[in-house]
């Protein structure tokens, strides 16, 4: 019985897919249902880290704006993740599943929705087969096929 179900996403098309597959499942099966997003500071900060050493590497650097570039960006993705997250939300409230959550993770992708999954007793993980465009994209394809063999709940993925 599927009483528990974690919905990674990411704002891509397929974890869209997912997440409308798995509010489905969570109405029909009367399940709680939690969508998550992990924000990859890690990857995210890549530009900027090349911008903040340039900055570093001035004969006079400029603390504050080094500070500053950093905390936008924590900011920023925070903002991006709880905005994805309320939508999210919301619409699974719209097709009527009672029990909605939302969890906003740092760390690498992967790793955390497996942790989430064994943390929060899901008994069923949906996410998409595929993530967001670009390099990202190409890290997200390796995201999935990591969950689908590392967590011990039943995986299920999404075209």
């Amino acid at each position: 019985m599927i009483t528990r179900i974690l919905v990674p996403v990411d704002g891509s098309e397929h974890s869209g897919r997912a997440a409308a597959f798995a509010t489905e499942l969570a109405v029909r099966f009367e399940a709680s249902l939690t969508f998550l997003h992990v924000l990859d500071r890690v990857l995210a900060r890549e530009p900027l880290k090349r911008y903040v050493a340039h900055l570093r590497s001035e004969p006079e650097p400029d603390l504050y704006e080094i500070e500053s570039v950093e905390k936008t960006l924590a900011r920023s993705g925070e903002d991006e993740g709880v905005k994805l997250l309320d939508r999210m939300a919301s619409a699974a409230e719209s097709a009527g599943v009672a029990d909605v959550n939302t969890t906003l993770l740092d760390g690498h992708p992967a790793g955390m929705t497996i942790e989430e999954a064994e943390r929060g007793g899901y008994d069923l993980v949906v996410l998409g087969r595929r993530g967001a465009s670009g390099l990202k994209g190409l890290l997200a394809g390796s995201v999935s096929q990591r969950v689908a063999s590392d967590a011990s709940a039943t995986v299920v993925m999404v075209n």
